[in-house]
This record gives structure tokens, sequence and C-alpha cells, in this order.
């Protein structure tokens, strides 16, 4: 008694002295910051790379669209979360596919609750793993904030009609003691609460409802005036099919009176005029489809947790649903990394126009050796890239960085992560600088050293990738050893190299040209052979191959994997 007395005390405590945790500094985390902020509550907001300098050096500026108003404010910020930084409440506002990535953090650290605020599929694993090893017992929340928006030119544009968030348990109603909290933190704030006892289908419920017009945002070309009647129409149609079989899988439709936008009636019309505004005005591009447009893994990780609960009844027929899922991205960074290389046209060297097929002669090189034309060599970077998470904002190893024609391009869309790139040639080194300045790329370090042994204590990197490189590498198996010892847990390596027995032409080629001159360096993989290694050594691993090269991406056990 006397232990829960002390308890209780300490949690009052904490809540008359709120200081607060917005962990994600993207739009709804800038919203979310703005609100609490206005609260009277001590807000730190968590950011990396140059917008945590924009937000340090001017405050967070907020234009709010439809209010027609411009708001700025003086926070907090800082560019990580220690395992002894006590917050009265922690919000993680990030991407679903983001959310795996930093639960570790959340674990270790030794704040109670916490809210997880956005999308998310599989709120239980959520929550069992950022309870798991926990240093004191954690409350988690679950919730979902109704606004939308972009940043640009170092100021977020946010898009909501008031601010609304709908928040709760995951599977149950949450203590009396966190909910006066939460109460508490949004008092004078203008935010409306509602609370939720059934997040964990309320949030399935929107996931049917966001995906259709994710899937048809996409078939438009991330335009939606150009939606057709059709493809209004089938919107809400797939929802209905939606709500069918997350009915059949046991989750009530929550929001209760959603049900009714979905099924016949003055509602389901209501609902149809609400499409029709969000594709007739610029409300769609702000609320759906620049989401889309710049979250496409976000929207791949939700479009494959809906086809694993589809699989557990397969028997329900969902065919408007289907219909439109087939305009849904195969590759996540398809568009960015397709359109990355378009600025170097004639001004590629001999040799960055071989790797990009973006000249004459790096065309004819390409069909020649590696029996590629334009499209299958962006493919098979596509594919060696798409390990990258969107939005990544953690620490990168590239190694070898070359001269930088394959990467910086990326990198020029990757300003919050923490990138060193290796290469034990000062020449190929040095042009890959000229690359970063050229694009003003300063989140980049460069640093001369040898794959086979990597001057970074264990554990060191969120994400390591090799392209092109490992088919030159005189000792593949330290190379392989080093990369996976810098790697954290939970941790991504990802790229592509050369790979013997995809194409006999290219295989003839690297024989009698490629290695007796010492550009390549035996013994080669096969993508058999590859996939076997990979296998052996990560948690997840996956190889797919394009002609004679074979991309992959794999995740180091021991952390949270998706």
């Amino acid at each position: 008694m006397q232990f829960l007395a002390e308890d209780l005390n300490y949690r009052t405590r904490r809540f008359r002295n709120m200081k607060i945790l917005v962990y994600g500094a993207g739009v709804i985390g800038c919203e979310l910051a703005h609100v609490l902020k206005k609260g009277g509550n001590d807000v730190t907001l968590l950011a990396r790379g140059d917008w945590k300098d924009t937000l340090e050096k001017q405050g967070l500026v907020i234009r709010h669209y439809l209010q027609r108003k411009t708001t700025t404010d003086i926070i907090k910020v800082t560019g990580c979360l220690n395992s002894d930084d006590e917050y009265g409440i922690i919000f993680v506002v990030m991407q679903a596919d983001q959310v795996p990535d930093v639960l570790p953090t959340i674990a270790a650290n030794v704040s109670r609750y916490v809210v997880f605020i956005g999308n998310n599929p599989w709120a239980g694993k959520t929550e069992a793993a950022a309870q798991a090893g926990s240093p004191v017992n954690k409350e988690i929340a679950f919730g979902f904030m109704t606004a939308g928006g972009r940043r640009e030119n170092g100021q977020v544009i946010s898009i909501h009609a008031g601010t609304h968030l709908t928040i709760g348990g995951r599977d149950g109603e949450l203590s009396s003691i966190f909910k006066n909290c939460l109460s508490e933190a949004f008092s004078g704030a203008g935010c409306r609460l509602s609370w939720e006892n059934r997040m964990d289908a309320w949030l399935k419920c929107h996931m049917a409802e966001i995906l259709p017009i994710g899937y048809v945002s996409y078939a438009v070309g991330c335009s939606l005036p150009k939606a057709s009647g059709v493809q209004r129409k089938a919107m809400v149609d797939a929802t209905a099919e939606g709500f069918t079989l997350l009915k059949a899988l046991g989750y009530p439709i929550r929001p209760a009176k959603d049900e009714g936008f979905f099924s016949g009636g003055p509602k389901r019309k209501l609902w149809s005029a609400i499409i029709y505004v969000m594709c007739k005005t610029p409300l769609g591009r702000l609320a759906a489809t620049d989401h889309c447009a710049h979250a496409v893994s976000e929207m791949t990780m939700l479009d494959s947790a809906w086809e694993e609960l589809h699989a557990q009844k397969p028997d329900i027929a969902l065919p408007v649903w289907d219909s439109l899922r087939k305009s849904m991205p195969v590759e996540g960074r398809h568009e960015e990394i397709k359109n990355a290389y378009k600025s170097l046209g004639g001004d590629a060297t001999f040799y960055d126009g071989m790797i990009t097929c973006s000249t004459l002669p790096g065309k004819a090189v390409c069909k020649l050796v590696w029996n590629m034309d334009k499209r299958k060599n962006d493919h098979y970077l596509e594919l060696a890239m798409s390990g990258i998470p969107k939005n990544f904002n953690g620490k990168m190893l590239e190694v070898p960085v070359g001269t930088g024609v394959l990467s910086m391009p990326v990198y020029e869309m990757m300003q919050e992560a923490d990138i060193i790139c290796l290469d034990y040639s000062p020449d190929m080194m040095e042009r890959a600088k000229r690359q970063a300045e050229k694009r003003q790329i300063r989140n980049v370090r460069f640093m001369q050293g040898d794959v086979g042994k990597l001057p970074f204590e264990d554990e060191s990197f969120d994400l390591v990738m090799s392209l092109n490189g490992f088919h030159a590498f005189p000792d593949k198996e330290a190379a392989y050893n080093e990369i996976f010892r810098v790697l954290k847990p939970g941790g991504i390596f990802c790229g592509c190299f050369y790979v013997k027995g995809g194409n006999r032409r290219t295989d003839w080629f690297i024989e009698k040209i490629y290695t007796p001159k010492g550009f390549f360096t035996p013994p080669y993989e096969t993508a058999e052979s590859l996939e076997k290694r990979l296998k052996a050594m990560y948690k997840k691993a996956q190889v797919k191959t394009v002609e004679g090269m074979a991309a992959f991406r794999c995740r180091k056990g021991g952390g949270h994997e998706k």
C-alpha cells in the first residue's frame, strides 16, 4: 500500500509539472507541439538534420492553411532521447513504417506514459515492444490527429478544421491517472479530445478508409482532380468491402457512426460529397495526395498489413478493393530514385554516365556489357536503395561511395540523416565531395578507409549501404563481417553488386576483361549463394536480380523487426 501511495504521489507531481516530448517533427508532430505549447506545457520537439537547425534558429513556424494565419512558437528542440530523459508524456508522432525503429529507444526510457500518434496497423505489437524490458511500468495509448499538410521553405503548411485528437487504449480504457494527465496536457490548448477504448479497431477502420483513397491517388499520379466518377464511387465501395472484412474478423466499426458513410442512405451521400470535394479542391492535395506522394513507404506498409488481415479471411471477397489495389507502387522509393538522376544529363563523366545509363556512351556500355537499357538500370538501383526508409533520420554508412553519382542525388532528399561516406580511393572520394558541394548537401561526412577494417565501433549504424562495391572488394569475407559488426541490432544492410549467372554475355565480359584488368575481383557470388549467405547472417533478407545485378535488403536480428 505504501508503494502504491508513493507511486500515486510521484505521478501526481509529474502531471503538475507537465514536461512533454514530441518525438517526431513532421507535419503532425509540429502541429501537436504547437497545440501543447499553446496549452502551457513545457514542450520539447525531437528533430534532426537541417530541420532541427531551422527550428532552433527561427522557431516553429506554421501556416494554418484554412485559418489563413501563421503562428511562430519558440520551442525546445533536441536530437535524441536518452534512457534517463524523463517526461510526463512522450508523444511518438511518426509514419507507421518508422515506428518499429524507435521502439527500443522508447522501451529503454524511464518515462511512464507514451502515446503513439498516427497510422498503426499492429497496435498490439507496438505496445508489447514499447514495454519490453522497460525500467518502469509503462502505460501505452494510441491516437490519431486530424491534420495534414507538408513542410516547405522553413515552415509547416498545416490543414485542419480545428485540431481534433482521437485517443485511448489499444483495447480497453486508460487508467484514470493517465487519462487525467492527458486531459490536463490539452486543457486550454484548443484541441478537442475524443476518447476511444478500442483504438486498435479504430486504426484498422481508418486504414480501410484511407487505403482506397491512396490507391486512386497513385492511379491518377497523385492528382485527385484527374479521378473519374467511377473512381470516386469505387473509393466508397472499397471501404464498404473493407468494413465487411473487419467485422468478419471480429473488429467493431469505430467510430460506430462511420459505418453509415459506407452503407446506403444520406450518410453515404455525405461521404461521396466529401470525396468529391477532396478531388476537386486543394483539400485533396493537402489532406491526401501530398502524404501519398511523400510517404509511399508508409502506404506500402499499410497495404501489406491489410493483405495480412485479408489472408485471415480469404473467403471474404473484395473485388472493388482488389481492382484499386493494382495501382499501389511496387517499390516505395521508385519515383524518388527514378527522378534523382535527371540532373546528370550531359554533365556526367563517362563512368558516371555508364553506371547511371544517362549518356549516349553510358547507354552503349550498359547495353553491350550488362544487357540493360535505362529502364532496367533504374530498376536495379531502385531495388538497391529501397532499403533506405522514407524520411530516414538515423546514422548511415555508405561504403564505398565511389564518385557519389549514385547516392548524392538521393542524399539531397535525406537532410535529416547523419551520413558517413567511406572509400579507399582518395580520387573517388574527392569527386563524391564535389557532388555533395554542388548539391549543397551538408549532412554527409567523408572518410578514407578500408571496408575490410572499418574504423567504427560495434553497432554504430542504423543502416549500411554498399552500391556496386562487393564485386571489387579483394577480401569479401572481411567486408561482410565488418558491415555486420558495425550495424546496430535491427539495422538495415542494403545495396547491389554483380552476381555470376544472371547474364551469359555479362559473365563473359567480367571473366575476360573486367577481372584481368583488376576492375572486379573474384570470387563472385551467384544470386543463390548471396541469398543463402545473407539469410544465414541476418534475421530477414531479400535478394532480387536484374540481369547480372543483384539488389538486396536485409535486417540484423536483435532489434524490433518490421
